[in-house]
């Protein structure tokens, strides 16, 4: 419906009112069908967090600018080719830091951090623990703010197209900087009580 590479990746070529109808259709037929939409959607879910095999890893989106891997395309081509700003200043460079940033070596210990890595399911559990601690805490506004981070989440199972980890990245990094945030919080709390202890004992 909206993906075609042979058309500069993004279709055009329909109306709001086409759009609207193909959304009600998907949520009727989710409706209608709702075994067979979880079997289908619920492994394009662990697949885009890492958390079994997939045939679409990371697009190949280091090899973009050098004619290897998914992106191979003279469409592709044109579109980041023909504007100087969208060239990198090395193609080498810019491939070797996508490939460590993504853990895209094949060897067992980057392979299980990327596992880490790329799951944004272990920094959600985190955010949804520490939404539990204020909670118990009475620090409702707080726990209010982070529970409306969590709300994209089902609307990500239901709709995402693909098994890209793109899609998860907004909720992935928001958890995560609480997540950090909670536990520089605690820890600055656990050093000032063992000096506040430790004054008491002198």
């Amino acid at each position: 419906m909206i993906w075609d590479s042979s058309k500069n990746l993004i279709r055009k070529d329909y109306t709001k009112t086409e759009y609207r109808r193909y959304l009600f259709s998907y949520i009727k037929l989710i409706f209608m069908y709702p075994q067979d939409f979880l079997r289908v959607q619920i492994p394009v879910v662990l697949q885009a967090n890492g958390m079994c095999s997939s045939g679409q890893f990371i697009e190949s989106t280091e090899n973009l600018y050098t004619n290897e891997g998914n992106y191979s395309t003279e469409t592709i081509g044109e579109v980041f080719f023909r504007h100087d700003f969208t060239r990198p200043v090395s193609v080498n460079l810019r491939k070797n830091v996508i490939t460590i940033l993504e853990t895209l070596e094949v060897n067992k210990f980057l392979w299980l951090l990327h596992k880490i890595t790329y799951n944004a399911f272990i920094p959600i559990l985190g955010l949804i623990f520490i939404i539990v601690w204020c909670f118990r805490k009475k620090l409702y506004l707080i726990s209010g703010i982070l529970c409306s981070s969590l709300i994209k989440i089902p609307i990500l199972i239901l709709s995402i197209p693909g098994t890209a980890f793109m899609y998860w990245y907004p909720n992935y990094l928001v958890a995560w900087t609480v997540v950090i945030i909670f536990l520089i919080y605690q820890l600055k709390h656990i050093i000032n009580i063992r000096k506040e202890k430790h004054k008491n004992e002198q």
